[in-house]
């Protein structure tokens, strides 16, 4: 059997999503990392697999969230899209003030990761009052504006992220934007029946996408 090259895993993990739990829409299903391996053909599915069929999964509405040992699949619309300028100027943050982005000479204030954190929790309970489920997304550039640097590595990322987690939050990075969920958001998620899953099974082999060894 062939390895499935990244296209066609995007579109298989399309395909199960609306085929799972009995053709029902659902917002989102875990699948383990031995059974993505299993439906992909890969003896291993390295990070820029992922990042690749992630990217290829966003014009099917979707988003990839790798979770180490499994990975979910969700609809990419399942989440308020929430932006910064939402957030008014001199409003109170979750565990202390926060300063304003500008400063009265226009000068751009940077921001620390724990800070950065505050202002997203904020967002989320914000979210939570308005909307009755706190989970949202947001773009990169408005993360960018939120820490007040011209560019943000990924060092400042895991720091945030760091920090969210010790305020009940999980942030997920999609590149061009970021998810912000409750801790236990993904206890509620199904699993991918494995009857859907045994119609795409590959048998592990090696070589180019596309192409079976003899």
């Amino acid at each position: 059997m062939a390895v499935v090259p990244h296209p066609e895993c995007a579109r298989i993990l399309a395909e199960i999503y609306h085929r799972s739990f009995a053709g029902q829409y659902a917002a989102a299903y875990q699948i383990k990392r031995a059974q993505m391996i299993r439906v992909t053909g890969r003896p291993v599915f390295h990070k820029t697999s992922v990042d690749d069929v992630a990217d290829l999964l966003c014009p099917h509405d979707l988003i990839l969230i790798d979770r180490d040992s499994h990975y979910v699949v969700h609809s990419f619309g399942a989440f308020s899209s929430v932006p910064f300028f939402e957030v008014q100027k001199g409003a109170k943050v979750l565990g202390g003030a926060f300063a304003n982005t500008q400063s009265d000479t226009t000068e751009a204030s940077m921001h620390t990761p724990r800070e950065c954190a505050r202002l997203l929790a904020t967002l989320f309970l914000e979210q939570e009052k308005a909307e009755g489920s706190g989970n949202y997304r947001i773009s990169r550039d408005d993360i960018v504006r939120i820490t007040g640097r011209p560019i943000i590595h990924q060092t400042i990322i895991e720091d945030i992220a760091d920090w969210l987690v010790d305020l009940g939050l999980i942030l997920v990075d999609r590149d061009s934007f970021f998810v912000v969920l409750q801790h236990d958001y993904f206890d509620e998620v199904r699993w991918a029946p494995e009857s859907v899953l045994n119609d795409y099974a590959q048998d592990v082999t090696f070589g180019e996408p596309g192409l079976a060894l003899k």
